[in-house]
C-alpha cells in the first residue's frame, strides 16, 4: 500500500558551513511548532537523494535552503523549483540536488509541486551556527513557511487568483 501525503517539508544543506546549513536550522525551528497532521517534516542535509521515497509519496514540497540570488544577507527568496537552474553534477551522488532526484522517479509518476523558501546566505566557510543575518532572518523565514503550511493544508482558506 502505497502512503501519500500532501505536504512535505525538505530541509536542505550543509550545517557545517555556516549559512548553506540554514534549511537544516529553519526545518529544525519548525519542528518545535506542532504540524499539520498532512505535513512530513524531513532533514535531507546535502544528500539528496535521500529525498526520493518522500518525494514519491508527495503531492507538494517545501523545500528549505540557502539560495545564493546576489541579495542582501538575510533577503528572503521564494521560487519553484523550476525557476531555479539546475546545479550541476561534480562530486556524484554526493552532489546531486532536487532537479537530479526527481529525474530518478519511476517514468510516469507524478511530479510533486515544488517550492523553494530560503535566505541569501553571509558566509558558507567553516563553522556550525548560521551568520548574524542569517539568524537574525531565520525566525521570518519559519514564519513564512508556517503560514505557506497553513494555507496548503486548508485549501478552502486560500484566496482565489
Amino acid at each position: 500500500m502505497t502512503r501519500s501525503y500532501p505536504i512535505l517539508v525538505l530541509g536542505l544543506g550543509n550545517e557545517l558551513l555556516q549559512d548553506d546549513g540554514l534549511g537544516i536550522h529553519a526545518l529544525r525551528m519548525l519542528r518545535l511548532q506542532p504540524p499539520p497532521a498532512e505535513a512530513i517534516l524531513a532533514e535531507i542535509g546535502t544528500a539528496a537523494l535521500n529525498a526520493l521515497p518522500f518525494l514519491e509519496d508527495a503531492r507538494h514540497v517545501i523545500a528549505l535552503d540557502a539560495i545564493a540570488a546576489g541579495d542582501p544577507p538575510g533577503t528572503l527568496h521564494h521560487y519553484t523549483l523550476q525557476e531555479l537552474v539546475p546545479t550541476s553534477i561534480s562530486g556524484g551522488l554526493h552532489d546531486l540536488g532536487l532537479h537530479g532526484v526527481l529525474q530518478m522517479l519511476p517514468q510516469g509518476h507524478p511530479i510533486p509541486t515544488i517550492e523553494v523558501w530560503g535566505l541569501e546566505p553571509a558566509s558558507t566557510e567553516l563553522g556550525l551556527e548560521p551568520t548574524h543575518e542569517v539568524a537574525r532572518a531565520l525566525p521570518n523565514l519559519v514564519q513564512c513557511v508556517s503560514g505557506r503550511i497553513a494555507e496548503l493544508s486548508h485549501p478552502a482558506t486560500r484566496p482565489h487568483t
